[in-house]
């Protein structure tokens, strides 16, 4: 806190040495009150929440995190499960997936002949697979075939590139990493 309590007194009471005292051992508890209520202003938020809120939501929510889980992943895995509604149609988890994953960060298709559902996940989000696959496999229903990988470099997407410059890449790093364009 930037502000002296002792600057809340009237200027007559600011000068006894007593009222100095008891407003510099007050000042160390009114900092600490004020750091308590920007940390639980913070919790409020899914996104801006520290370890204490994300416990505190996996606890609710009923989520087992693994130990190798960052705050983010853990955060995603809230935020993937506060957003589920019901009822569950193409178009709102279309929606969910987008709010997960970002506007270019997954691809769905619907093929209504075979009744497969095919969710791409793009390879800059591909810690979050899982996720949707679990979101998926809640709110799809189970007359369809649920697909969810991801979705890895092809040759249409490294064709502009030529041949020496992709000679510095491995097969696998071409094929599994994000690649920058």
């Amino acid at each position: 806190m930037d502000r002296k309590l002792i600057k809340y007194l009237p200027l007559f009471m600011q000068t006894y040495g007593e009222m100095e005292q008891i407003m510099n051992v007050e000042q160390e508890e009114i900092e600490r009150v004020w750091d308590a209520l920007k940390n639980l202003l913070r919790e409020a938020f899914v996104t801006d929440e520290t370890e204490i809120g994300a416990t505190r939501w996996e606890r609710i929510l009923e989520i087992n995190p693994l130990d190798t889980d960052t705050l983010l992943l853990r955060n995603f895995r809230i935020q993937c499960r506060l957003i589920e509604d019901l009822p569950f149609t193409y178009r709102t988890l279309n929606n969910q997936i987008r709010a997960l994953c970002g506007k270019d960060g997954y691809e769905i298709k619907l093929n209504e002949d075979e009744f497969i559902l095919s969710v791409r996940v793009a390879l800059t989000t591909k810690k979050m697979e899982s996720e949707v696959a679990r979101l998926c496999e809640r709110v799809v229903p189970l007359n369809l075939f649920l697909d969810v990988t991801l979705k890895y470099n092809t040759h249409g997407l490294l064709h502009p590139y030529t041949h020496g410059y992709l000679g510095g890449f491995t097969h696998q790093q071409l094929r599994d990493e994000p690649f920058e364009e």
